[in-house]
Protein backbone atom coordinates (compact mmCIF):
# COMPACT_ATOMS: atom_id res chain seq x y z
CA UNK A 1 0.00 0.00 0.00
CA UNK A 2 1.29 3.47 -0.89
CA UNK A 3 2.28 5.35 2.26
CA UNK A 4 1.54 8.96 1.39
CA UNK A 5 2.53 10.28 4.82
CA UNK A 6 6.11 9.26 4.17
CA UNK A 7 6.18 11.61 1.19
CA UNK A 8 4.17 14.58 2.45
CA UNK A 9 5.57 14.81 5.98
CA UNK A 10 9.23 13.83 5.57
CA UNK A 11 11.75 16.54 4.78
CA UNK A 12 13.77 14.17 2.65
CA UNK A 13 11.84 11.01 1.78
CA UNK A 14 13.76 7.91 0.80
CA UNK A 15 13.19 7.10 -2.86
CA UNK A 16 14.18 3.49 -3.34
CA UNK A 17 16.75 2.44 -5.92
CA UNK A 18 15.06 0.79 -8.88
CA UNK A 19 15.52 0.23 -12.59
CA UNK A 20 14.39 3.68 -13.63
CA UNK A 21 16.59 5.41 -16.20
CA UNK A 22 15.61 8.86 -14.96
CA UNK A 23 13.11 10.67 -12.77
CA UNK A 24 10.75 13.45 -13.88
CA UNK A 25 10.42 16.29 -11.36
CA UNK A 26 7.59 18.80 -11.85
CA UNK A 27 7.57 22.22 -10.19
CA UNK A 28 4.67 24.69 -10.24
CA UNK A 29 4.44 28.28 -9.06
CA UNK A 30 1.76 30.97 -8.96
CA UNK A 31 4.18 33.69 -10.12
CA UNK A 32 4.05 33.05 -13.88
CA UNK A 33 6.78 33.56 -16.48
CA UNK A 34 6.22 35.67 -19.58
CA UNK A 35 7.82 33.96 -22.62
CA UNK A 36 7.76 35.10 -26.23
CA UNK A 37 9.40 32.23 -28.15
CA UNK A 38 10.30 28.55 -28.08
CA UNK A 39 12.99 27.83 -25.51
CA UNK A 40 15.62 25.10 -25.83
CA UNK A 41 16.14 22.38 -23.26
CA UNK A 42 18.99 23.07 -20.84
CA UNK A 43 21.33 20.11 -20.37
CA UNK A 44 23.33 20.42 -17.16
CA UNK A 45 25.70 18.49 -14.94
CA UNK A 46 24.97 18.32 -11.20
CA UNK A 47 27.54 16.37 -9.20
CA UNK A 48 28.31 14.22 -12.25
CA UNK A 49 24.64 13.50 -12.99
CA UNK A 50 22.92 14.71 -16.15
CA UNK A 51 20.02 17.09 -15.59
CA UNK A 52 17.70 18.37 -18.33
CA UNK A 53 15.45 21.38 -17.70
CA UNK A 54 12.60 21.68 -20.20
CA UNK A 55 10.83 24.79 -21.40
CA UNK A 56 8.47 26.26 -18.77
CA UNK A 57 4.86 25.41 -19.63
CA UNK A 58 1.28 26.29 -18.67
CA UNK A 59 -0.56 23.86 -16.39
CA UNK A 60 -3.42 25.82 -14.77
CA UNK A 61 -6.59 27.13 -16.37
CA UNK A 62 -6.72 30.84 -17.38
CA UNK A 63 -8.51 32.14 -14.27
CA UNK A 64 -6.43 30.22 -11.72
CA UNK A 65 -5.34 31.99 -8.54
CA UNK A 66 -3.39 30.20 -5.86
CA UNK A 67 -5.62 31.03 -2.89
CA UNK A 68 -9.04 29.28 -2.48
CA UNK A 69 -11.73 30.49 -4.86
CA UNK A 70 -15.50 30.15 -5.15
CA UNK A 71 -17.21 28.05 -7.75
CA UNK A 72 -20.97 27.84 -8.25
CA UNK A 73 -21.34 24.85 -5.90
CA UNK A 74 -19.61 26.66 -3.05
CA UNK A 75 -21.42 29.93 -3.72
CA UNK A 76 -24.76 28.12 -3.51
CA UNK A 77 -23.94 27.12 0.06
CA UNK A 78 -24.56 30.73 0.98
CA UNK A 79 -27.19 31.61 -1.67
CA UNK A 80 -28.95 28.37 -2.75
CA UNK A 81 -30.95 29.93 -5.60
CA UNK A 82 -28.10 31.99 -6.95
CA UNK A 83 -27.28 31.02 -10.56
CA UNK A 84 -24.22 32.97 -11.62
CA UNK A 85 -24.08 33.62 -15.34
CA UNK A 86 -20.70 35.35 -15.23
CA UNK A 87 -17.13 34.31 -14.43
CA UNK A 88 -16.77 33.69 -10.71
CA UNK A 89 -13.01 33.72 -10.86
CA UNK A 90 -10.81 36.42 -12.34
CA UNK A 91 -7.04 36.37 -12.70
CA UNK A 92 -4.62 38.99 -13.97
CA UNK A 93 -1.85 37.82 -16.29
CA UNK A 94 1.13 40.01 -17.22
CA UNK A 95 1.94 40.53 -20.87
CA UNK A 96 3.84 42.93 -23.09
CA UNK A 97 2.44 45.25 -25.74
CA UNK A 98 3.73 45.64 -29.28
CA UNK A 99 5.96 48.51 -28.09
CA UNK A 100 7.44 46.20 -25.39
CA UNK A 101 5.69 48.10 -22.58
CA UNK A 102 4.16 46.06 -19.77
CA UNK A 103 0.41 45.52 -19.45
CA UNK A 104 -2.13 43.30 -17.71
CA UNK A 105 -4.71 40.99 -19.29
CA UNK A 106 -7.69 39.71 -17.29
CA UNK A 107 -9.14 36.21 -17.67
CA UNK A 108 -12.41 34.99 -16.21
CA UNK A 109 -13.60 31.46 -15.48
CA UNK A 110 -16.00 29.35 -13.45
CA UNK A 111 -13.70 27.03 -11.52
CA UNK A 112 -11.59 23.92 -11.67
CA UNK A 113 -13.68 22.43 -14.45
CA UNK A 114 -12.52 25.10 -16.89
CA UNK A 115 -10.50 23.73 -19.75
CA UNK A 116 -7.24 25.24 -20.88
CA UNK A 117 -8.77 27.14 -23.79
CA UNK A 118 -6.99 27.79 -27.09
CA UNK A 119 -6.30 31.36 -25.99
CA UNK A 120 -4.49 30.02 -22.93
CA UNK A 121 -1.85 28.32 -25.03
CA UNK A 122 -0.02 31.63 -25.12
CA UNK A 123 -0.57 32.41 -21.43
CA UNK A 124 2.46 32.84 -19.17
CA UNK A 125 4.06 29.60 -17.94
CA UNK A 126 3.49 28.36 -14.41
CA UNK A 127 5.35 25.03 -14.31
CA UNK A 128 8.76 23.54 -14.93
CA UNK A 129 9.86 20.02 -15.83
CA UNK A 130 13.26 18.67 -14.76
CA UNK A 131 14.68 15.27 -15.69
CA UNK A 132 17.31 13.71 -13.44
CA UNK A 133 19.19 10.82 -15.05
CA UNK A 134 19.73 8.50 -12.10
CA UNK A 135 18.11 5.37 -10.69
CA UNK A 136 18.29 6.69 -7.13
CA UNK A 137 16.84 10.17 -6.59
CA UNK A 138 17.49 10.32 -2.84
CA UNK A 139 20.51 12.62 -3.03
CA UNK A 140 18.80 14.93 -5.53
CA UNK A 141 15.47 15.44 -3.79
CA UNK A 142 16.72 18.66 -2.17
CA UNK A 143 19.66 19.39 -4.46
CA UNK A 144 17.55 20.00 -7.58
CA UNK A 145 15.30 22.68 -6.02
CA UNK A 146 18.23 24.31 -4.20
CA UNK A 147 20.96 24.19 -6.84
CA UNK A 148 18.97 24.10 -10.09
CA UNK A 149 15.42 25.46 -9.92
CA UNK A 150 15.85 28.36 -7.49
CA UNK A 151 19.06 29.76 -9.04
CA UNK A 152 17.60 29.36 -12.55
CA UNK A 153 14.45 31.30 -11.63
CA UNK A 154 16.60 33.91 -9.90
CA UNK A 155 18.50 34.33 -13.15
CA UNK A 156 15.26 34.60 -15.15
CA UNK A 157 13.97 37.31 -12.81
CA UNK A 158 17.21 39.27 -12.90
CA UNK A 159 17.52 39.17 -16.67
CA UNK A 160 13.86 39.84 -17.55
CA UNK A 161 12.72 42.14 -14.73
CA UNK A 162 9.79 39.78 -14.03
CA UNK A 163 10.07 40.20 -10.26
CA UNK A 164 7.12 37.88 -9.51
CA UNK A 165 8.39 34.96 -11.63
CA UNK A 166 8.55 31.65 -9.80
CA UNK A 167 7.46 33.27 -6.54
CA UNK A 168 4.28 33.16 -4.50
CA UNK A 169 1.79 35.59 -6.04
CA UNK A 170 -1.18 35.32 -3.65
CA UNK A 171 -0.39 38.44 -1.67
CA UNK A 172 -0.08 40.46 -4.88
CA UNK A 173 -3.51 39.58 -6.30
CA UNK A 174 -5.27 39.96 -2.94
CA UNK A 175 -7.65 37.76 -0.96
CA UNK A 176 -10.88 39.46 -2.11
CA UNK A 177 -12.39 37.60 -5.09
CA UNK A 178 -15.83 39.00 -5.75
CA UNK A 179 -18.58 41.16 -4.26
CA UNK A 180 -22.30 40.30 -4.39
CA UNK A 181 -24.91 43.05 -3.84
CA UNK A 182 -27.93 41.53 -2.04
CA UNK A 183 -31.40 43.00 -1.38
CA UNK A 184 -33.71 42.53 1.62
CA UNK A 185 -35.01 39.24 0.16
CA UNK A 186 -31.45 37.84 0.08
CA UNK A 187 -31.36 37.72 -3.70
CA UNK A 188 -28.92 39.28 -6.12
CA UNK A 189 -29.44 42.99 -6.68
CA UNK A 190 -27.73 44.08 -9.86
CA UNK A 191 -24.49 42.42 -10.93
CA UNK A 192 -21.84 40.64 -8.93
CA UNK A 193 -18.36 42.14 -9.27
CA UNK A 194 -15.27 39.93 -9.68
CA UNK A 195 -12.22 41.42 -7.94
CA UNK A 196 -8.54 40.93 -8.60
CA UNK A 197 -5.68 43.00 -7.22
CA UNK A 198 -3.11 44.22 -9.74
CA UNK A 199 0.45 45.42 -9.31
CA UNK A 200 2.29 46.89 -12.27
CA UNK A 201 5.42 45.42 -13.77
CA UNK A 202 8.82 47.10 -13.82
CA UNK A 203 9.66 49.53 -16.60
CA UNK A 204 12.53 47.31 -17.74
CA UNK A 205 10.43 44.15 -18.08
CA UNK A 206 11.16 41.97 -21.12
CA UNK A 207 9.77 38.56 -22.10
CA UNK A 208 11.97 35.50 -21.64
CA UNK A 209 13.61 34.46 -24.91
CA UNK A 210 16.06 31.71 -25.85
CA UNK A 211 19.15 33.88 -25.34
CA UNK A 212 18.10 35.00 -21.84
CA UNK A 213 17.03 31.44 -20.96
CA UNK A 214 20.52 30.14 -21.76
CA UNK A 215 22.10 33.05 -19.90
CA UNK A 216 19.92 32.34 -16.85
CA UNK A 217 21.42 28.84 -16.71
CA UNK A 218 24.71 30.48 -15.63
CA UNK A 219 23.09 31.03 -12.24
CA UNK A 220 22.63 27.28 -11.71
CA UNK A 221 24.92 25.94 -9.02
CA UNK A 222 25.38 29.57 -8.00
CA UNK A 223 28.05 30.02 -10.67
CA UNK A 224 26.95 33.64 -11.03
CA UNK A 225 26.22 35.94 -8.10
CA UNK A 226 22.78 37.56 -8.07
CA UNK A 227 23.90 40.54 -5.90
CA UNK A 228 22.09 43.88 -6.01
CA UNK A 229 19.69 42.98 -8.84
CA UNK A 230 18.10 40.21 -6.76
CA UNK A 231 17.60 42.65 -3.89
CA UNK A 232 16.01 45.18 -6.24
CA UNK A 233 13.46 42.73 -7.63
CA UNK A 234 12.74 41.31 -4.19
CA UNK A 235 12.00 44.87 -3.04
CA UNK A 236 9.43 45.21 -5.84
CA UNK A 237 7.83 41.91 -4.89
CA UNK A 238 7.69 42.85 -1.21
CA UNK A 239 6.09 46.21 -1.98
CA UNK A 240 3.50 44.60 -4.26
CA UNK A 241 2.81 42.09 -1.47
CA UNK A 242 2.28 44.99 0.96
CA UNK A 243 5.40 44.27 2.98
CA UNK A 244 6.39 47.94 3.15
CA UNK A 245 9.00 47.49 5.87
CA UNK A 246 10.85 44.80 3.93
CA UNK A 247 10.59 46.63 0.61
CA UNK A 248 12.40 49.80 1.71
CA UNK A 249 15.07 47.86 3.63
CA UNK A 250 15.70 45.67 0.56
CA UNK A 251 15.62 48.69 -1.75
CA UNK A 252 18.35 50.44 0.22
CA UNK A 253 20.20 47.13 0.42
CA UNK A 254 20.23 46.99 -3.40
CA UNK A 255 21.68 50.51 -3.63
CA UNK A 256 24.29 49.77 -0.96
CA UNK A 257 25.26 46.54 -2.71
CA UNK A 258 25.78 48.37 -6.02
CA UNK A 259 27.70 51.11 -4.19
CA UNK A 260 30.00 48.47 -2.69
CA UNK A 261 30.46 46.92 -6.12
CA UNK A 262 31.63 50.30 -7.46
CA UNK A 263 34.07 50.68 -4.57
CA UNK A 264 35.41 47.13 -4.90
CA UNK A 265 36.17 47.59 -8.60
CA UNK A 266 38.12 50.73 -7.78
CA UNK A 267 39.93 49.14 -4.84
CA UNK A 268 38.33 51.67 -2.47
CA UNK A 269 36.49 51.55 0.85
CA UNK A 270 33.64 53.55 2.37
CA UNK A 271 36.17 55.32 4.57
CA UNK A 272 37.65 56.83 1.40
CA UNK A 273 34.46 58.85 0.97
CA UNK A 274 35.68 61.15 3.78
CA UNK A 275 32.11 61.49 4.98
CA UNK A 276 29.61 59.54 7.07
CA UNK A 277 30.12 55.75 7.12
CA UNK A 278 26.37 55.10 7.09
CA UNK A 279 24.63 57.98 5.25
CA UNK A 280 23.68 56.70 1.78
CA UNK A 281 22.67 60.22 0.68
CA UNK A 282 26.20 61.47 1.29
CA UNK A 283 27.76 58.40 -0.31
CA UNK A 284 26.02 58.98 -3.66
CA UNK A 285 26.71 62.71 -3.62
CA UNK A 286 29.79 63.91 -1.71
CA UNK A 287 31.43 60.46 -1.56
CA UNK A 288 31.24 59.49 -5.23
CA UNK A 289 31.99 63.10 -6.14
CA UNK A 290 35.23 62.98 -4.14
CA UNK A 291 36.39 59.65 -5.58
CA UNK A 292 35.06 59.65 -9.15
CA UNK A 293 33.73 63.12 -9.90
CA UNK A 294 30.12 61.86 -9.93
CA UNK A 295 27.44 63.42 -7.75
CA UNK A 296 23.81 62.27 -7.97
CA UNK A 297 22.48 65.37 -6.20
CA UNK A 298 24.15 67.69 -8.74
CA UNK A 299 23.57 65.59 -11.86
CA UNK A 300 19.98 64.44 -11.31
CA UNK A 301 18.24 66.36 -8.49
CA UNK A 302 14.92 64.60 -9.10
CA UNK A 303 16.54 61.16 -8.86
CA UNK A 304 18.35 62.28 -5.71
CA UNK A 305 14.93 63.19 -4.28
CA UNK A 306 13.81 59.59 -4.93
CA UNK A 307 16.90 58.33 -3.09
CA UNK A 308 16.09 60.58 -0.16
CA UNK A 309 12.51 59.25 -0.05
CA UNK A 310 13.72 55.64 0.00
CA UNK A 311 16.37 56.40 2.63
CA UNK A 312 13.91 58.16 4.94
CA UNK A 313 11.37 55.31 4.56
CA UNK A 314 14.10 52.80 5.36
CA UNK A 315 14.98 54.76 8.50
CA UNK A 316 11.34 54.75 9.59
CA UNK A 317 11.09 51.00 9.04
CA UNK A 318 14.36 50.24 10.82
CA UNK A 319 13.17 52.14 13.91
CA UNK A 320 9.70 50.64 14.02
CA UNK A 321 7.89 53.70 12.68
CA UNK A 322 5.23 53.78 9.96
CA UNK A 323 7.31 54.32 6.79
CA UNK A 324 6.43 57.32 4.64
CA UNK A 325 7.47 58.42 1.16
CA UNK A 326 8.57 62.02 1.66
CA UNK A 327 9.27 64.29 -1.33
CA UNK A 328 8.71 67.94 -2.21
CA UNK A 329 5.12 66.98 -3.03
CA UNK A 330 4.47 65.93 0.58
CA UNK A 331 4.51 62.85 2.79
CA UNK A 332 2.59 59.69 1.79
CA UNK A 333 2.41 56.51 3.91
CA UNK A 334 3.87 53.66 1.89
CA UNK A 335 0.58 51.74 2.03
CA UNK A 336 -1.03 54.63 0.11
CA UNK A 337 1.78 54.96 -2.43
CA UNK A 338 1.26 53.52 -5.92
CA UNK A 339 3.70 50.61 -6.44
CA UNK A 340 4.98 52.08 -9.70
CA UNK A 341 6.12 55.22 -7.84
CA UNK A 342 8.28 53.14 -5.49
CA UNK A 343 9.53 50.91 -8.32
CA UNK A 344 10.47 53.74 -10.64
CA UNK A 345 12.11 55.72 -7.85
CA UNK A 346 14.34 52.81 -6.86
CA UNK A 347 15.03 51.92 -10.49
CA UNK A 348 16.15 55.47 -11.33
CA UNK A 349 18.68 55.48 -8.49
CA UNK A 350 20.11 52.09 -9.44
CA UNK A 351 20.29 52.92 -13.15
CA UNK A 352 22.26 56.09 -12.32
CA UNK A 353 24.66 54.11 -10.13
CA UNK A 354 25.32 51.82 -13.09
CA UNK A 355 26.60 54.81 -15.08
CA UNK A 356 29.40 55.50 -12.58
CA UNK A 357 32.49 54.63 -14.64
CA UNK A 358 35.61 54.02 -12.56
CA UNK A 359 37.91 53.25 -15.49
Amino acid sequence: MFDIEKFVTSKSPTIARNNAEYFELFFSFSGVLLINEELPELELDLDGTKIIVGQPFRLSHPSFRANPQFNLVNANKFMPDFDMQFPLQVAAQPETNADASASIQFYGGYGEGDQLADEAKVLPADSLRVRVFTNDLTDFYEKVPKYVVEPLLDGVRNLTGQWWGGRSYEAVTGALHFIIPVNAESTLEGSAIPICGVRTASDDLVPLDAALWKKASNYIGFKQSSSWRTLELQAYHNFASRDYFGSCVLGCGAIESLRDQILDKAGKKKSDFNTSETDLLKHLSIGLGTLFGRNLRDEEPETFEQLRAIWIARGDAAHGRRPKWITKSGAVPLEDLAPEVFNRGLSRVLRWCQTVDIT
